[in-house]
């Protein structure tokens, strides 16, 4: 299978089948559709991305934040994206090192149950909290943050 990331565009994000996992993640931080919390979240980045693969959308994702303070990256997936590997290995950490020159300290929160997003981020060197309630519903998530030369 053959991947590219190219810059983003906004039909990328109607083209994008969530997969399960970041589905639930979005659900269980609150009651504003899936569909809703992507735009938002693509509208507010200054970076964004999609990630192609055999000519589909496999995944989307950004930054938003304020240049030279904080960041929030973002990503999300289709079923499609687990079957590259390289993606994540080869150039996940070239974008989140260009994500952490712009912003410098990046956060965000990961839903606790979202065991492969929960690897990825540690493995990207993303340091993580413990569970805690969070979101409109309360759900356990997990603070995930790095901070310049982690």
């Amino acid at each position: 299978m053959k991947h590219r990331i190219l810059p983003g565009k906004p039909d990328d994000i109607r083209n994008l089948i969530l997969r399960k996992e970041d589905l639930a993640e979005l659900k269980a931080g609150c009651s504003i559709l899936p569909s809703i919390q992507l735009f938002d979240s693509w509208v507010a980045s200054a970076m964004r991305w999609t990630i192609w693969i055999d000519k589909k959308v496999a995944g989307v994702f950004g930054c938003s934040g304020k240049a030279g303070k904080v960041g929030v990256p973002w990503l999300l997936g289709s079923e499609l994206l687990t079957k590259v590997p390289e993606v994540f290995v080869i150039d996940a950490p070239k974008y989140v090192d260009m994500m952490q020159e712009r912003y410098k300290f990046l956060f965000n929160y990961v839903h606790e149950e979202n065991r492969i997003s929960t690897r990825w981020l540690q493995w990207l060197g993303f340091k993580l909290k413990d569970p805690a309630p969070y979101g409109e519903f309360g759900n356990p998530f997990r603070y995930f943050y790095r901070a310049p030369n982690v």
